[in-house]
C-alpha cells in the first residue's frame, strides 16, 4: 500500500469515528430534552389537579423527587458531553495531522488552503451540547429552588421562592464549573516521537534521568503538531543535551516505527497509552564540552557506553526497542 493510500484510509476511518461521536452526543442531549419535556408535562398536570406544590407537602415531595432525578440525569449527561468534547478534540487533532501529511504529498496548489468554520472563541461562548445541558440543569435546579423556597426561607414569605430559585441557580453554576474543570480521562493513544542514537568511536552517548537517578537512556521526545520528524529530532537533541545540529551527521535511520506500552499507573495525558518513535543514528563530530545539559532539564549526567550494555539496563518496557537498535547497528544499518 502506498503511503498516501494508508494516510487516506486512516483519514476516512477517523472522520467516520468523529461523525459517530458527534451523532451520539446529539442523541444523548435530544433524549435528555425529551425526558425534561415529559416530566415537566406530568408535573404541570399534577399541579393543575392538586394545586400549588409549595403549599402541598406530598405534592412538593413528589415534585422535588422528580426534579432531583432529572438533575442527576442531567449531571451525568453533562459529564458525558465533556468526555465527548475531549474525544472530539483528539479526533480533530488526528485529522489535522493526517491532513498535513496528505497535503505534503499533494501537488503544490493543494498544499495550502483554509478550512471553514474555524473559531478561536472558547467552546462555552460558541454554544454547544455541554453548555446546553448545563443551562437545562440550571433551569431544573432553579425551579426546584422556587418550589421549595418557602420551606427553605419561611421568614421571607413572598421573597422565599425567588431566593430559592437564585440559590438553586448558584448551586448549579458552581457544580458545573467544578465538573468542567476536572481533567478528562487519560488518552488511550500512543504518542509519536523521535529518538537519537548519538555515536562516537563505537560508543553511544547516554544520559541519566534527573527524576530517576541511576536510570540511563538515549535522548527521545515528542513530535509537535505540524512539526516534521527531522525538525523534532534536532530540536529534542538540542533541548535535552545542548548539542548543536551542525555537530551531528545522520548516518542511519531505523526504517520503521517502534514503540512500547506503559502500565496503567505510568500513563499520563502527555504519554498516552505508550509511545512510538522513529529512531535515527547520528555521528557526533564535537567534544564533551559541546554537550551542555540544561540546569533544569530532563537529564543530570552524561556518559559514553556500549549500546548493547545500555540495552540490558534501560527501563524494562524500553528494552525490546533498544535491542532492535543494537541489531540494526551491528548489521551495519541494514534490515
Amino acid at each position: 500500500m502506498k503511503p498516501e493510500e494508508l494516510l487516506f484510509a486512516e483519514y476516512r476511518h477517523f472522520s467516520t469515528a468523529l461523525l459517530k461521536n458527534e451523532e451520539l452526543g446529539e442523541r444523548r442531549v435530544s433524549f435528555f430534552i425529551s425526558l425534561i419535556t415529559a416530566v415537566m408535562a406530568g408535573l404541570v398536570a399534577l399541579w393543575k389537579t392538586f394545586g400549588e406544590p409549595a403549599s402541598n407537602f406530598p405534592l412538593r415531595l413528589i415534585t422535588s423527587a422528580a426534579l432531583l432525578t432529572l438533575a442527576v440525569f442531567g449531571f451525568v449527561t453533562f459529564l458525558r458531553m465533556l468526555q465527548r468534547n475531549h474525544v472530539t478534540d483528539e479526533f480533530k487533532g488526528l485529522l489535522d495531522y493526517l491532513r498535513e501529511r496528505l497535503s505534503a504529498l499533494a501537488p503544490a496548489e493543494l498544499q495550502s488552503y483554509d478550512l471553514p468554520f474555524r473559531s478561536s472563541r472558547p467552546r462555552w461562548l460558541r454554544g454547544g451540547l455541554a453548555p446546553t445541558v448545563a443551562a437545562l440543569n440550571w433551569l431544573i435546579l432553579a425551579v426546584l429552588g422556587w418550589i421549595n423556597g418557602l420551606a427553605w426561607f419561611p421568614a421571607a414569605k413572598t421573597a422565599g421562592p425567588p431566593l430559592g430559585a437564585l440559590g438553586g441557580l448558584v448551586v448549579g453554576v458552581v457544580l458545573h464549573w467544578f465538573l468542567a474543570r476536572r481533567p478528562a480521562a487519560k488518552s488511550e493513544q500512543f504518542r509519536a516521537g523521535v529518538g537519537a542514537v548519538i555515536l562516537h568511536g563505537g560508543r553511544v552517548l547516554c544520559f541519566e534521568r534527573r527524576d530517576k537517578p541511576g536510570s540511563w537512556q538515549l535522548p527521545q521526545g515528542g513530535i509537535g503538531r505540524g512539526e516534521s520528524v527531522e525538525a523534532a529530532l534536532f530540536r529534542e537533541i538540542e533541548e535535552e543535551t545542548g548539542i548543536n545540529r551542525r555537530l551531528l551527521k545522520r548516518i542511519g535511520e531505523l526504517p520503521y516505527w517502534v514503540g512500547y506500552e506503559l502500565k496503567g499507573g505510568s500513563r499520563s495525558r502527555k504519554t498516552g497509552r505508550g509511545q512510538v518513535h522513529r529512531w535515527f543514528f547520528l555521528e557526533f563530530k564535537g567534544s564533551d564540552a559541546d554537550v551542555t545539559l540544561p540546569a533544569k532539564g530532563e537529564f543530570q549526567d552524561k556518559k559514553w557506553r556500549e549500546l548493547r550494555e545500555l540495552a540490558g539496563e534501560v527501563f524494562t518496557v524500553k528494552r525490546p526497542v533498544y535491542r532492535q537498535l543494537v541489531s540494526f547497528l551491528e548489521a551495519g544499518f541494514r534490515t
